[in-house]
C-alpha cells in the first residue's frame, strides 16, 4: 500500500479473476515453497479474503509448504530449535503465536542484522519486500535447521 493512489490503480488495474489465477498457479504448485514475512500471521488471511470477494472458499491447503521469515526469526532470536520430530507448520505457528517483545524482527531490522543494504523508502513496496526478505532467508537458513 506504500505509495499507492487512485491513478496508479487505475493505470495498472487488472481483472481480479486472473491475476488470483496466476497467483495462485504458484502459490499451489508442490514445486515450490513458499516464503514470506509474516505470511503465517497476515497474508494468508488476506488471500482467503481474496478469494471470498470473488465468490470462493478459502483454500489453506499451501500452508504446509510455507516458510515464515517471521517465525524464523523468533526461533533465531529466542535460540528456539526445530525438532525433527515435530511437524514444521505447527512450530510455526506456536511461534506465529508466541508474544516476544525483546527483540525486533521487522524486515527492516532482520536485513539491518544481516548487513543487507536496505532502502527504508521502498519497505512494503510488495516486489522490494519479497526481494530483501529472499536476501534475510538466505542467511537465516543457516540460523535454523529445518
Amino acid at each position: 500500500m506504500t505509495g499507492w493512489t487512485r491513478e496508479k490503480y487505475t493505470k495498472k488495474a487488472s481483472d481480479a479473476k486472473q491475476i488470483l489465477e496466476e497467483f495462485e498457479s504458484y502459490l499451489y504448485n508442490e514445486e515450490y515453497i513458499n516464503v514470506g514475512h509474516n505470511i503465517l500471521g497476515f497474508d494468508i488471511y488476506v488471500h482467503g479474503i481474496y478469494r471470498r470477494c470473488l465468490g470462493k472458499s478459502p483454500d489453506y491447503s499451501y500452508v504446509q509448504r510455507s516458510i515464515d521469515t517471521l517465525c524464523l526469526a523468533k526461533a533465531i532470536k529466542n535460540e528456539i530449535q526445530y525438532k525433527k520430530n515435530d511437524q514444521f507448520y505447527s512450530w510455526q505457528y506456536r511461534l506465529n503465536n508466541m508474544i516476544d517483545r525483546k527483540s525486533k524482527k521487522k524486515l527492516m531490522d532482520l536485513c539491518k542484522d544481516y548487513d543487507i543494504k536496505i532502502d527504508e523508502s521502498k519497505l512494503h513496496d510488495a516486489m522490494y519486500d519479497i526481494e530483501q526478505n529472499y536476501e534475510v532467508f538466505k542467511k537465516m537458513i543457516w540460523e535454523v535447521s529445518i
